[in-house]
């Protein structure tokens, strides 16, 4: 189609296309037709390869709205494609919901993990991780897996927004943003007044459970939260002096 009025065909195809409340919708020459259809890429050469397991190829389990271009807007950031041709799971959706739990929970017995990593916390519903969460726990019960560890990444200054998913069973921490955000960027980089510090500190009481979850680590998430102190990481081999 043309995007200025011309003859011109502008765009013929598009697999990542900017997000649209309504959905995608498909074009003719005619204009829009409805709802456009959602494909696969599968050139593994380039890292794309169909949805596994097969069942997540149901095109009824994704929003298809198409991907976030404002990041300030909490609708996009819940139901958008993250650029480059992710696309967003609908998390309300039960069968969702049910084989994301089947497919951690494999992993978690097949690789014999002792906890986790969850990425974008921020992107799903908490109504999500009320049901994620206390599921995963009880599949670590019944193989007699204690304490697993469940924290998540919310990359995001606002400390309420990143505490919140630690209420309500959800995960057991999280990623400490705000800290990276209110004390090492405002205090130490840009010299703003340590009481920066001091209101942090002051907040986690009422921004993050005070309360262990259900079968989870046996802490409350405001004594677990994870910080990062560097990036770089060096693993010691045989080879190493």
């Amino acid at each position: 189609y043309s995007t200025d009025g011309s003859d011109t065909v502008d765009i013929v195809t598009e697999w990542d296309p900017a997000y649209d409340a309504r959905g995608i919708q498909g074009w003719t020459s005619l204009g829009e037709s409805g709802e456009a259809p959602l494909g696969w890429v599968d050139m593994p050469e380039i890292n794309r390869v169909l949805p596994n397991p097969p069942e997540f190829a149901n095109p009824d389990w994704y929003n298809r709205r198409g991907r976030v271009t404002d990041w300030g807007n909490f609708e996009q950031v819940v139901y958008g494609d993250f650029p480059g041709g992710l696309k967003d799971l609908k998390t309300e959706h039960p069968d969702v919901r049910a084989a994301l739990i089947d497919a951690f929970s494999y992993w978690i017995e097949t690789a014999n993990l002792d906890g986790f990593r969850i990425d974008t916390l921020k992107h799903v519903e908490h109504e999500f991780w009320q049901e994620f969460c206390p599921a995963i726990r009880e599949r670590c019960a019944l193989i007699g897996k204690e304490d697993f560890l469940m924290f998540g990444e919310s990359f995001d200054g606002d400390d309420a927004l990143i505490g919140s998913y630690t209420f309500d069973q959800e995960v057991d921490s999280v990623v400490y943003f705000s800290q990276k955000y209110q004390v090492y960027d405002d205090v130490f980089k840009y010299n703003q007044p340590t009481t920066r510090v001091q209101d942090l500190l002051a907040a986690r009481s009422t921004n993050f459970g005070t309360v262990p979850h259900d079968r989870g680590v046996g802490l409350p998430p405001t004594d677990v939260l994870i910080n990062f102190m560097d990036n770089a990481m060096k693993f010691k081999t045989q080879h190493d002096n």
